[in-house]
């Protein structure tokens, strides 16, 4: 079998699917838009924050894959500040797995296909692509469940897959963390597709739209993924969002720790929490 596709995209200044890119009526392409957009994402807070879900969630969940076939590509911009690089390649220098893009590319496609195109002639198939962000996490049957789809599904050609229930914890300034199941088929955190093309991506499509292009396989057995979400992320605040409350249900901090231990037992909870909250970050 070949290898799935991770793709994170880490603070990668260009065009995607963000809300900052949604106006249609900027130049998104300009060079103060872009330097613009730099210093919002390379902002030393906001690196603080990204580099320890990166470490902490991410990295540590495809690390304890249980199937480790896989390739996980991260994706960022060359205007990334020298220090904040060298930071990343320590994480990653040890992973063969892991492959890092520092591209000056002005959207998320340019960036990706020529790095996809490669590795599809590198193992003679179309690659199935898994869509992950760096402050989210897999749980460590994911590979290995996509896999057996991937495998089941051999001669069927493009599909769409998604684990529809996730694990949700907020950190907002002033709140303590709340957390929160998910039932959402196609959220981002896991949303993988194989197509029939070689010159596209998974970004090159939304992620809820997936399920409407292509033949979908929901994996309803269990929580795919644990997010967070943050007061600098590129979503309406979770607490406020009509849209948010009819998917995400609040639980209690005893049973999220015991879903958080079953399904995602490379997470240290109390570590995690304790590293995000908006204090300690502050501090």
């Amino acid at each position: 079998m070949p290898p799935v596709i991770g793709i994170c995209r880490f603070s990668f200044v260009g065009r995607g699917d963000w809300v900052a890119f949604r106006d249609r009526s900027m130049d998104h392409t300009g060079a103060s838009f872009r330097q613009a957009r730099a210093e919002e994402l390379y902002a030393a807070d906001r690196m603080e924050r990204r580099f320890v879900t990166l470490e902490h969630l991410l990295l540590k969940s495809m690390h304890a894959q249980t199937d480790t076939n896989f390739i996980l590509i991260i994706l960022t911009s060359n205007l990334m500040p020298e220090q904040y690089r060298l930071r990343l390649q320590l994480l990653t220098v040890t992973d063969p797995r892991t492959r890092l893009i520092y591209s000056d590319a002005e959207d998320v496609d340019a960036a990706l296909v020529p790095e996809l195109c490669k590795l599809n002639v590198e193992y003679g198939a179309k690659l199935v692509q898994f869509r992950i962000d760096d402050d989210d996490c897999l749980t460590h049957t994911y590979v290995e469940t996509l896999q057996d789809i991937t495998e089941r599904f051999a001669g069927m050609g493009a599909f769409s897959f998604s684990i529809p229930k996730g694990l949700v914890t907020s950190f907002y300034e002033g709140e303590e963390p709340q957390h929160y199941t998910l039932d959402q088929p196609f959220h981002s955190a896991g949303a993988a597709a194989r197509f029939g093309r070689a010159d596209v991506s998974l970004f090159s499509f939304g992620h809820f739209a997936l399920q409407r292009r292509f033949n979908a396989y929901l994996f309803s057995d269990g929580f795919g993924h644990f997010s967070t979400k943050l007061a600098d992320q590129d979503s309406t605040k979770l607490s406020v969002s009509e849209r948010a409350k009819q998917d995400h249900t609040e639980i209690a901090a005893d049973e999220f720790a015991k879903l958080s231990e079953q399904y995602f037992p490379f997470v240290d909870l109390k570590q995690c929490i304790a590293a995000l909250s908006p204090d300690s970050l502050a501090g």
